[in-house]
């Protein structure tokens, strides 16, 4: 039996997907993957591509390649909703088999998705689906067949239980990168055969993947905060196997030519155990040795931690501040504190004196809280003043993830109403244009103290000022880019890096351009699906 999946995220990597693809492979099933970032074809960046519909030369072409499928199978978070909904109804009109919805924003709202979608898988979807294709394959109608995790049209039942979850995450095979079986749709609105170059066109020399499950934490912003209620308890953190991992990590070294790094999205990869870390640390030296970048937590990054990481190649670190504000960070439930916070960039050059090796640091922030006001914003802004250069920041703007705490707070108090428009086309890469938020980008760029400091107490009215702090805002940041591309190419000596870096650097600039000129284009308006 054959799935197509089909993911409408802006990148390749999408290892979730690619674990899912090669465990149904590994239970005999076939499957391919077809990728649909719009960055590519179109120029679009990640903050507005999925406020576009597809072409009908990409819909006619998607077709096409599912004309053989048995199953069609879309991945989706709550901002791709409205392109889920517009293929699936294109799909439907010239395709008979079923199409199956999975990812974050079905499992948090499966009967919203089922006005769409055939099926919808809930939870973790490897063993659900694993049951329903296996059950399909041997002639049984999906419209009969009743799997845990997967709810059918016509059957909205409000007590459905999750999918079973990968309790031991031994029984996950290498993530699919098998390229004759994976589409990408690329440049002049053309999906075609994803191969190596082009793998590597589109990864810009990084691996990512992921190496567990699960994440110790409850901030009522986050959608692990609705998984722990719809599975009734919270999800247990499971960790793949260091020699998997490690097998996983060789593999792409060989296979990705010119792989120049490792990132690990793992919500809290220092929640390990010292020995973990340290086992993995060793086989990493010894066997992969790439420049490694993690995310972190301040309460569990320790300096034996660091120390080992380092030593093993890690160069790179992010943190999730979110707001300075102790009032804000008692609304999102952050379990650290400030001074842990600051203490990581104190473990990060400490570990940097000692070891003579650049350890970059970035610190995250939410912006766009209607509960903050400016006395909060002031906070995090001195705050980040406060914080150990050299470091960078990166601002989102809040997203109310549908079922999570903050998201049924914001439904009570009156502020989401819509959440098609306020939430599902809302993107958590562009914050809104303000005086404290340029401010808050000016003091992560490097601009003095003294001139943050002036510009935050001053009495000049703000809302004049806006324009020309997002001016300062380019300059700094493009100076930024622009050095960075060639400082790290004359360190390594590597004089191809910098013309290559270069280049992409280049073509951001243009994409920063082409994508304002993407404002007439056709948007999503009125009901889901529905285009101006």
């Amino acid at each position: 039996m054959k799935i197509t999946f089909i993911s409408l995220i802006e990148d390749v990597s999408i290892p979730g997907l690619r674990f899912l693809s090669a465990f149904i492979k590994q239970k005999g099933h076939e499957s391919e993957i077809i990728m649909l970032p719009r960055s590519y074809s179109e120029g679009l960046n990640d903050s507005v591509s999925f406020l576009y519909p597809y072409p009908d030369i990409v819909l006619k072409q998607l077709v096409e390649k599912c004309s053989q499928s048995d199953l069609i199978g879309i991945s989706l978070m709550s901002c791709h909703f409205d392109n889920a909904v517009y293929i699936t109804r294109y799909l439907r009109k010239r395709l008979s088999c079923p199409i199956i919805w999975g990812g974050i924003h079905p499992t948090i709202r499966p009967l919203e998705c089922l006005d769409h979608a055939d099926m919808v898988c809930v939870g973790e979807s490897e063993l659900s689906l694993d049951m329903l294709m296996e059950r399909m394959s041997n002639g049984e109608s999906w419209k009969s067949i009743s799997v845990q995790g997967i709810l059918r049209q016509g059957e909205k039942n409000d007590q459905f239980l999750p999918g079973p979850i990968l309790e031991d995450l031994e029984k996950l095979p290498l993530p699919d990168y098998d390229l004759e079986d994976q589409f990408l749709l690329y440049e002049k609105n053309r999906i075609v055969q994803l191969d190596k170059n082009l793998l590597v066109r589109c990864l810009y020399g990084s691996y990512v993947t992921t190496l567990s499950r699960g994440c110790p934490y409850a901030c009522t912003y986050c959608c692990n905060n609705a998984l722990n209620k719809i599975y009734k308890r919270k999800l247990p953190i499971r960790h793949r196997l260091v020699k998997d991992i490690i097998e996983e990590l060789e593999m792409a070294k060989r296979s990705i030519l010119g792989l120049r790094e490792i990132i690990i999205t793992d919500d809290a990869f220092f929640a390990q155990t010292q020995e973990r870390i340290e086992e993995f640390s060793e086989e990493y030296k010894r066997k992969v040795d790439l420049p490694l970048k993690v995310l972190t937590t301040p309460v569990t990054f320790t300096l034996s931690k660091a120390r080992a990481l380092v030593k093993a190649g890690l160069c790179a670190t992010a943190v999730g501040i979110q707001s300075a504000s102790l009032r804000i960070r008692a609304l999102y439930n952050r379990s650290d504190t400030l001074e842990q916070v600051l203490a990581v960039g104190d473990v990060v050059s400490q570990v940097a004196e000692e070891t003579k090796k650049k350890i970059d640091i970035r610190y995250d922030f939410i912006l766009d809280n209607p509960w903050e006001n400016e006395e909060d914003l002031k906070d995090s802004i001195r705050f980040v003043l406060k914080l150990k250069k050299p470091f960078s920041l990166m601002l989102f703007s809040l997203t109310f993830y549908p079922e999570t705490v903050l998201y049924k707070k914001a439904r009570q108090e009156g502020i989401i109403w819509d959440d098609l428009n306020q939430v599902y086309r809302k993107s958590q890469l562009a914050p809104n244009r303000s005086y404290f938020n340029a401010l808050l980008a000016l003091a992560g760029l490097g601009m003095s103290k003294f001139l943050v400091e002036r510009l935050l107490n001053t009495h000049i009215s703000k809302k004049h000022l806006v324009g020309s702090l997002y001016f300062l805002v380019s300059l700094y940041t493009l100076k930024k880019e622009l050095r960075s591309v060639i400082v790290k190419g004359f360190l390594r000596g590597d004089f191809q890096w910098v013309y290559t870096a270069f280049l992409i650097f280049l073509g951001r600039i243009k994409q920063k351009f082409v994508s304002m000129r993407h404002t007439e284009l056709v948007r999503f308006k009125g009901k889901a699906g529905e285009i101006q």
